[in-house]
């Protein structure tokens, strides 16, 4: 309602007229029109004042919109999850999709959240809108543990920008962002190929390679994109995360679930009682850009060189290795996610000493939303459990002001 074009110019009269006046009142509104200059600087920090508490109103009540839904599904079996994130994505309620990523992302099924994407955008999404920017918002919290998706945040972020300054076409689809072009010739700053350059892989979950199948794989074998476009898109999609596979691989403990869903994503073979078999999955249009890949990441493979090996930190009698979210005590091993490893990590760089829940949600999380709050008492509990064999660990909360790492000597 607030909304002024480049000369200053209030954009939808009505609007501001119902909106804006309304909240600052008759006298807000003579004060902003007749006053003197100060006067009208006051009156103008009052229209900012108005606009601000609506978004941040807006935002508080989504928070909670958000927490109801999750704090229901949290309940459910995942199968019922799955079930009503597809309600909700017929009902294009972005706000019941987003708690549904909260409830999916925590049990590790990425790669239904990408199957949910794939229906969602489908008809493509309004860049520029609420439900867009919520959209990448969520998209780019689980980056870490599936790179597609923060790929896709960055494009819809980028994208949006394009729309506003009018260089673009508002729709956004899936294929837009596999292949970086759409029908009328618009050439986009980020395709999938692009977002992929030196996107990190470290620390992704065991199904982000499925959900980058999923999202590829779709928009491919439903026609959307001919298989000459296709091949090039993977080509090039391929040759950007080669890198960062190389980098990534050799961290990933043996035997966990990311080596084994690396080997069946570079190499095509999985596991079933107990032989290799070919996955029948792979189309095999694609089955020679797929054997080319692997032969190029074989022959590419090496150790990372001793610098890059990271660093074992200490705690207590249990090693934690940071870069393939793993600690070990004894004989045991034990694999924690991501998040777990952030939050391990900046708790283990100040050890018997509070870090705040503030400085936590911000810097593992990005904001200190409610719903974000709630996740950190999970993760937590899901920490003490990971390190409940080594008696000399303990993470303590400290009453309205944080956590505590306590090492005994």
């Amino acid at each position: 309602a607030a909304e002024r074009d480049d000369n200053g110019n209030i954009i939808d009269a009505e609007k501001y007229k119902k909106y804006v006046i309304g909240a600052l009142g008759a006298t807000g509104y003579n004060v902003r029109r007749n006053a003197d200059e100060e006067g009208r600087r006051l009156a103008l920090q009052a229209e900012v004042s108005v606009v601000g508490d609506a978004y941040a109103r807006d935002a508080a009540q989504r928070s909670k919109t958000i927490s109801r839904f999750e704090s229901y599904m949290d309940k459910q079996n995942t199968k019922e999850v799955i079930r009503q994130y597809n309600a909700l994505i017929d009902d294009k309620s972005i706000d019941g999709m987003v708690a549904a990523h909260h409830i999916l992302a925590r049990r590790g099924d990425y790669d239904k959240i990408a199957k949910g994407l794939d229906r969602y955008m489908k008809e493509g999404i309004k860049l520029g809108t609420d439900e867009a920017s919520t959209l990448a918002l969520s998209l780019n919290e689980m980056k870490n543990e599936s790179p597609i998706f923060g790929g896709l945040a960055k494009a819809i972020n980028v994208e949006t920008w394009a729309y506003t300054d009018g260089k673009r076409r508002q729709n956004f689809t899936l294929k837009e962002f596999l292949t970086g072009k759409n029908d009328d010739g618009y050439t986009c700053k980020y395709d999938l190929a692009k977002t992929m350059e030196g996107r990190s892989w470290d620390k992704i979950d065991r199904t982000a390679f499925d959900a980058f199948d999923q999202i590829v794989n779709s928009a491919i074998s439903e026609g959307q994109i001919d298989e000459a476009t296709a091949k090039n898109c993977l080509r090039r999609t391929y040759d950007a995360m080669k890198p960062q596979l190389i980098s990534a691989i050799p961290k990933f403990a043996s035997g966990s679930e990311q080596i084994k869903a690396a080997s069946k994503f570079v190499t095509g073979a999985k596991k079933e009682n107990g032989n290799w078999v070919l996955d029948d999955k792979v189309d095999p249009a694609y089955a020679d850009l797929k054997h080319e890949f692997m032969k190029n990441m074989i022959y590419e493979m090496k150790r990372p060189e001793e610098s890059a090996i990271e660093n074992v930190i200490r705690l207590g009698k249990t090693d934690f290795l940071y870069g393939s979210n793993e600690l070990r005590y004894g004989k045991e091993r034990v694999i924690i996610t991501s998040r777990q490893a952030e939050l391990l990590r900046l708790l283990a760089e100040t050890p018997n000493m509070v870090v705040s829940r503030e400085r936590i949600l911000h810097e593992v999380w990005g904001d200190d939303s409610y719903s974000n709050s709630l996740a950190l008492n999970v993760q937590i509990t899901y920490l003490r459990r990971a390190l409940k064999s080594d008696a000399s660990i303990v993470i303590d909360a400290v009453i309205k002001k944080g956590y505590v790492l306590k090492i005994k000597s």
